[in-house]
């Protein structure tokens, strides 16, 4: 999180303060600039969660010139997943899967823009503390929610594509998503049969805001292949990417 707070500016926050036809603006600043200077995201108040959930919803094309909404989208969406974990908000945030679909969409956009030196190096430097957030909520997803593990244990899987992670970690991991997408859907799964399709994980949750988004991020899960990882990691990525890419279950 202070990684990318420290990717915005003072108008950046003000931007994010008005998100909400800058109703009540002041209150939500003062409350995002508190949590960016002590650090501390709990409790997160209406003021400045409203805003946050609002920029979260942003949807800015991948181009160079919209980079400062795609920071500010990134930074919301990482605030609020950071926030999630903590036990004083357990009530007041839902469907975290959506934050999370924004959070690797804009750090993707922004790993192929023309960016500054300084902030090229801010991007790739990302993935390690994104995992280590991932690792540190999946134990923290609310029973009700059980669903958003596996959209995690899928985001930590992406992140750590770009870290040096041994070969068997990272298929340990692929499987692990497996079966937690199973054990939220397979109560159920056997009940609706033939009758109605079953989409691989996006029907782990009714938060469903992002499928179309999580398809996409499916799709582009092999591009973060590299040389390193050998068929094996090959195997399990290109199997998650089919099953959620094309939105149904193998």
């Amino acid at each position: 999180m202070a990684i990318l707070a420290g990717c915005l500016d003072v108008r950046d926050h003000g931007l994010i303060a008005e998100a909400n036809y800058s109703y009540r603006a002041d209150e939500d600043f003062a409350g995002l600039r508190h949590h960016v200077e002590t650090g501390r995201w709990a409790p997160l108040h209406w003021h400045p969660r409203e805003v946050l959930e609002l920029t979260r919803w942003d949807e800015p094309p991948h181009d160079p010139s919209f980079e400062r909404r795609h920071w500010r989208r990134a930074f919301s969406c990482a605030a609020l997943l950071r926030a999630s974990g903590e036990p004083e908000n357990q009530g007041h945030l839902y469907g975290q899967n959506t934050s999370l679909a924004g959070l690797i969409d804009s750090l993707d956009a922004l790993a192929d823009m023309p960016l500054a030196k300084p902030r090229r190096i801010v991007v790739a430097s990302l993935a390690e503390p994104a995992a280590g957030c991932l690792a540190w909520l999946i134990p923290r997803v609310p029973p009700d929610e059980a669903g958003e593990a596996a959209f995690f244990g899928l985001g930590l899987l992406w992140f750590a594509l770009a870290l040096d992670v041994p070969v068997a970690a990272l298929v340990a991991l692929a499987d692990w998503v497996m079966a937690a997408e199973d054990d939220v859907t397979a109560p159920w799964r056997a009940d609706i049969g033939v009758r109605m399709p079953c989409r691989w994980l996006l029907d782990g949750t009714c938060f469903d805001q992002r499928h179309a988004l999580w398809c996409e991020i499916g799709r582009r899960l092999p591009l973060r292949l590299r040389r390193r990882h050998g068929p094996a990691v090959a195997e399990v990525i290109g199997f998650h990417a089919a099953m959620i890419g094309d939105g149904r279950r193998a």
